[in-house]
C-alpha cells in the first residue's frame, strides 16, 4: 500500500470514530432543567428516580403571598409551579398521603386519580397574608380546582389540582395523580418572586 493510500485510509477512519463520538455524547446528553421552570425537557432519556417519600425545601416562613399554581407536560414529567409574590425564601413539602385533609377544617379535599399528593407552601394565601384588608381578593373555597380542567386533559399524570386551605401563614393544594409516582420538589427565585417547583414523573 502507498502512502498516500495509507494516509486516506487513517483520515477514513479518524472520521468514522469522530461521527461515532459525537452521536454517543448526543444520546447520553441530560440536560439541566431545574432553572427552566417553564421549558420543556428535549431528552430522550429521563433521570426521574427521586423516589415517591416526602420531601421539603426547608421550613422557612414567607409572608409574601401565593397567588397562582401553573402546570405543564415535560418530557418526563409533570411540572406545577406556584407562584409567591416576594423575594424571600420560602419552604415546601410534599407527601403522598391517603386523602388530603383541609386546613384548618380537617375536611377530606376528595381529588381525581389513584393517588393523592399534598403540597404545603409556608406562605399565605393571596387575600389571606399581612397585606390589610382586600375584599375584592377572594380566597378559593376548599376544594376549588385551580388549573383548569383544559390545562389538566393536556398532562400526562396529573389528574387534578385543588385548593386545600390557609391558615397561620401555610397554604395547602391537594393533587390527584395517576398513581404513586416519583416525586420532587424545588424552589427557584428570580423576577421578584419565588417559584415553588413540584414535578411528578410520568412513569
Amino acid at each position: 500500500m502507498s502512502r498516500r493510500s495509507r494516509i486516506i485510509g487513517w483520515g477514513a477512519a479518524a472520521a468514522v470514530l469522530a461521527a461515532t463520538f459525537t452521536t454517543a455524547v448526543r444520546a447520553d446528553a441530560v440536560p439541566t432543567d431545574a432553572g427552566r421552570a417553564g421549558q420543556p425537557v428535549t431528552s430522550s432519556r429521563c433521570s426521574t428516580a427521586w423516589g415517591t417519600g416526602a420531601k421539603t425545601t426547608g421550613f422557612r416562613m414567607s409572608q409574601a403571598e401565593l397567588y397562582q399554581v401553573r402546570a405543564g407536560r415535560h418530557t418526563c414529567f409533570d411540572r406545577l409551579v406556584l407562584d409567591v409574590d416576594g423575594t424571600a425564601p420560602v419552604g415546601a413539602t410534599v407527601r403522598y398521603v391517603r386523602t388530603v385533609l383541609s386546613d384548618p377544617a380537617g375536611r377530606a379535599v376528595p381529588v381525581s386519580g389513584r393517588a393523592a399528593l399534598q403540597i404545603t407552601v409556608r406562605a399565605p394565601w393571596l387575600g389571606a397574608g399581612s397585606s390589610g384588608h382586600q375584599p375584592y381578593r377572594r380566597i378559593p373555597a376548599v376544594g376549588m380546582r385551580l388549573v383548569p380542567a383544559r390545562t389538566l386533559g393536556g398532562l400526562a399524570v396529573v389528574r387534578d389540582v385543588r385548593f386545600a386551605g390557609t391558615f397561620e401563614g401555610v397554604s395547602t393544594v391537594a393533587v390527584g395523580v395517576a398513581s404513586r409516582l416519583p416525586v420532587r420538589v424545588f424552589v427557584l427565585a428570580g423576577d421578584g418572586r419565588r417559584r415553588v417547583v413540584v414535578d411528578v414523573a410520568r412513569g
